[in-house]
């Protein structure tokens, strides 16, 4: 099955159109991929029961698509065959994908996100659901907990959070995986932050997020005095909007280089493949040529030799020899002359060799060159 990419328009429309099911079987994935998909790509998915109601002629809402949050996929990839699995010319046959275009910068959306934020006047409690498992990741060891307990700091901070980023991405889910160490998976993005308690007293120290040097977003936020970090959380979350969207689109455009560099691959694999063809054809050709100059040299002394017999025979039966005209003599003439009849190509119609003899050098020549002729063709590879 070809490889296809999906844009969040044409998953829009694909989802709304049909029940997951039937839409995942033409792509070759199953329909728990396809609602993976969607969620990566921040497309709104039928909600459970909208295809019974739809078909009793209910009314139903479809919501609208709206513009790609921070860290959601522009297109996917989808095939029944995995990437590493296929083979140059289907590599070549497949499409490639849309080319990255970005409507504004890191910095414009970045101002668009602050202006946004204003906006969220009240930051909604946070979800119960906050430390739920990852989705597609595998499961941490059981020493780490899923749930951080009610009375830590962290947690009341991590939802509060969570809420903010609600406001413009899917709510995220946040899972400590190490002491200190969380991740939160926004659309298709897995991004990091660690948090620091305060040594002496409640509450947190601080928070630092990954590097990142294209975004200029602030990376790590201190509680001092009386600036604590819930009152940097609109700050916060709008460093973790920009770092996601600042991998997701790295990511974007290092999976089109990389298909890029995969279709130049497989041309040249192709290529080579041709050449080898190509060379091999010329070497059965050279082959085959000197075969039958050999069969022509071969049958060149074997008629100098049948003229060389009749030559005998008839100096032998002119001469003296020949007077006598004994039995003897005559046999070893009828003898002399039928060898030489049996090895000369004229008489035996030899100069086109017999359909058998031609359809087995055919045989030979579809089974490739001989090991000698590999040798000599490496030895001349080699000069």
């Amino acid at each position: 099955m070809p490889l296809q990419y999906l844009t969040r328009e044409e998953l829009y429309e694909r989802i709304w159109e049909a029940p997951m099911t039937a839409i995942a079987q033409p792509l070759g994935i199953s329909a728990s991929k396809l609602s993976e998909y969607a969620m990566e790509m921040a497309v709104p998915r039928p909600p459970v029961g909208y295809w019974t109601k739809l078909r009793a002629g209910k009314g139903v809402l479809r919501p609208p698509l709206l513009r790609r949050p921070p860290g959601a996929a522009a297109w996917v990839e989808s095939s029944g065959t995995p990437f590493w699995n296929r083979t140059p010319s289907e590599v070549l046959a497949d499409p490639l994908p849309p080319s990255p275009v970005f409507t504004e910068s890191l910095e414009e959306l970045g101002k668009r996100l602050a202006s946004q934020s204003l906006a969220v006047d009240r930051i909604p409690p946070g979800r119960e659901t906050l430390f739920s498992s990852e989705r597609r990741r595998r499961p941490a060891p059981r020493a780490q907990p899923n749930h951080l307990p009610s009375s830590d700091p962290r947690r009341a901070f991590l939802a509060r959070l969570s809420a903010f980023l609600a406001a413009f991405v899917a709510p995220p889910e946040i899972r400590e995986v190490e002491p200190g160490r969380f991740c939160m998976q926004i659309h298709a993005i897995t991004t990091e932050l660690w948090l620091s308690p305060k040594e002496q007293g409640e509450g947190l120290a601080g928070l630092w997020l990954p590097s990142a040097d294209n975004t200029g977003a602030k990376t790590h936020f201190s509680a001092l005095h009386d600036l604590n970090l819930d009152a940097q959380v609109p700050e916060i979350g709008l460093a973790i909007l920009l770092a996601a969207e600042a991998s997701c689109r790295h990511q974007v455009q290092a999976l089109y280089q990389r298909r890029i560099e995969d279709r130049l691959k497989a041309e040249d694999r192709v290529r080579q493949q041709r050449d080898s063809v190509k060379r091999l054809r010329e070497r059965q050709r050279r082959e085959q040529a000197e075969r039958r100059r050999d069969r022509l040299f071969d049958q060149a002394d074997e008629w100098r030799t049948a003229r060389d017999i009749r030559g005998l025979v008839a100096e032998v039966m002119s001469g003296s020899y020949g007077k006598r005209k004994t039995r003897h003599l005559q046999a070893w003439a009828d003898w002399a002359l039928s060898e030489a009849d049996a090895i000369d190509p004229v008489k035996q119609g030899g100069l086109v060799p017999p359909a058998q003899v031609r359809k087995a050098l055919r045989g030979k020549l579809s089974r490739g060159p001989t090991a000698a002729t590999r040798a000599a063709s490496s030895d001349l590879g080699a000069e």
